[in-house]
């Protein structure tokens, strides 16, 4: 009976020391949101594209809390860098939505001399296809936002889900 328990800590100990697939690798980074409406254009356009500065503009001015109802921005794990994403529309009101993400670097910052608030932007990659549905591809290196925006036209109101994992480790040669 004291081998077996014996034998029962000593394999206890092992396992808890070693990497399985499950605790070697980072889990997926999950996120989930709403964009109520498109943001119009900066000269007023309505429809086409997916315009990133008033979400990006609301999240500057509010320290990173908020961007606002015309779009969603949260940070991007590190550990996802070059692993694939996918960005999902899960409802919407019209059923035509489509969502789009920009990654940025660095999304600007205040500058009481540049009202536009371009200035100190660094975009990491944008996806921006002209479809209803969301995206999918790679994270880039260096991003550390993503801001999640509704094609102009496209409807209103749309929920989605990101999911991005981790790139796969290459095993190492012997």
């Amino acid at each position: 009976m004291k081998k077996i328990v014996s034998l029962m800590i000593v394999a206890s100990f092992v396992a808890a020391l070693t990497p399985t697939g499950a605790q070697a690798s980072a889990p997926p980074q999950e996120e989930t949101g709403t964009v109520v409406l498109p943001g119009p254009g900066p000269n007023g356009e309505v429809t086409g594209g997916c315009w990133t500065g008033w979400a990006r503009r609301f999240w500057i001015f509010t320290g990173g809390t908020t961007a606002g109802p015309f779009g969603s921005m949260f940070e991007i794990d590190k550990s996802t860098w070059n692993g694939k994403f996918k960005l999902e529309v899960v409802a919407g009101e019209m059923g035509t939505e489509d969502l789009d993400v920009t990654f940025y670097a660095k999304p600007g910052e205040i500058d009481p001399a540049d009202p536009a608030m371009q200035g100190g932007i660094q975009e990491s990659g944008t996806y921006l296809t002209r479809q209803p549905g969301g995206e999918e591809g790679i994270v880039p290196p260096t991003a550390t936002l993503a801001l999640i925006c509704l094609g102009t036209g496209t409807g209103f109101n749309a929920e989605w889900e990101y999911t991005a994992t981790p790139p796969k480790k290459k095993k190492k040669r012997s």
